[in-house]
């Protein structure tokens, strides 16, 4: 019987098959959604406040598109290319087995190589119809130099540690960031031309002469686009009686409320709406609004 030499043979790279390489990339993005709904939690909740509080002055309620939990949920959304790059390996590549590896060396895919894959991630649509393919090289293998096979115990696998993988999610981040511009400047452009000294000024106005009959909330935005239409206001008025839908106290209210509004901003000047909030006699809440200055 002949002895084993000194040196035991490296085991060949198993190869994925297309099966179950298909079930961990659908896995994989069930997970990977998941966690990115997780993050988007904070941005539903603040977007369900401006629901309620919109609902109560009987406007639209605006997406909160520039602020902190936007920020988090974009956060979230760009983990999802950063899904492999602890040490080759998303949730769903443990769960069957399988590790993203460096075409040229066999070694564990570096966190960078693994977010350049990720980043395909976004249409993948695509890649799955490639993986069925070639299981182990979809496009995003192709770029990043690397290959998906069966997870070896027997590759020497480098501690797991997160302070290599923070600059590949810094650096998704930022690139989500960058897709994500136009959309946070939708919120960007409003604050620009939110007028708040006006704004504070006109509700002082009515809080004044006004307060023993409602309460209001005034928005007041400049308007550059239209050199004779200076500002878009808006006037959320809450009537504290009861009135009904005809009543003349409620048209000497209404009366009111634009002729303070025309005394410290010109009708050919502005456009916006007023809405009345109140409760009719039969206790049944009930709104009424009107058109302010020019059409827009």
């Amino acid at each position: 019987m002949q002895s084993p030499g000194p040196y035991s043979p490296v085991p060949a790279i198993q190869q994925v098959n297309a099966g179950t390489r298909l079930l961990s990339m659908m896995l994989d993005h069930l997970l990977m959604s998941i966690i990115a709904a997780i993050f988007y939690i904070p941005f539903w909740i603040v977007f369900f406040v401006k629901i309620i509080k919109a609902s109560e002055r009987n406007e639209e309620p605006v997406l909160p598109f520039n602020g902190p939990a936007m920020y988090v949920a974009l956060l979230g959304f760009s983990l999802y290319a950063c899904k492999d790059c602890i040490n080759g390996q998303s949730l769903a590549k443990r769960i069957f087995k399988h590790q993203v590896i460096n075409n040229a060396t066999g070694q564990p895919a570096s966190p960078f190589r693994c977010l350049v894959r990720g980043l395909f991630c976004y249409i993948w649509p695509v890649e799955a119809i490639v993986a069925l393919i070639n299981p182990a090289r979809r496009l995003g293998d192709r770029v990043a130099g690397t290959r998906v096979v069966t997870y070896n115990n027997n590759i020497p696998q480098p501690p797991v540690k997160l302070l290599p993988v923070l600059p590949a999610v810094l650096i998704s981040f930022g690139l989500v960031l960058l897709a994500a511009i136009p959309l946070l400047n939708m919120s960007t452009h409003n604050k620009k031309a939110y007028n708040v000294a006006a704004s504070q000024k006109l509700e002082q106005l009515y809080k004044d002469n006004m307060g023993n009959v409602m309460t209001a909330n005034v928005e007041v935005f400049n308007k550059n686009k239209t050199p004779r239409i200076r500002y878009y206001i808006v006037v959320s008025a809450h009537l504290k009686s009861h009135y009904k839908g005809n009543d003349p106290e409620l048209d000497k209210i209404e009366g009111a409320v634009i002729n303070y509004l025309y005394a410290v901003f010109p009708r050919d000047s502005t456009t916006g709406r007023a809405t009345f909030a109140f409760t009719d006699d039969r206790d049944i809440s009930r709104s009424h609004r009107i058109n302010l200055g020019n059409e827009d």
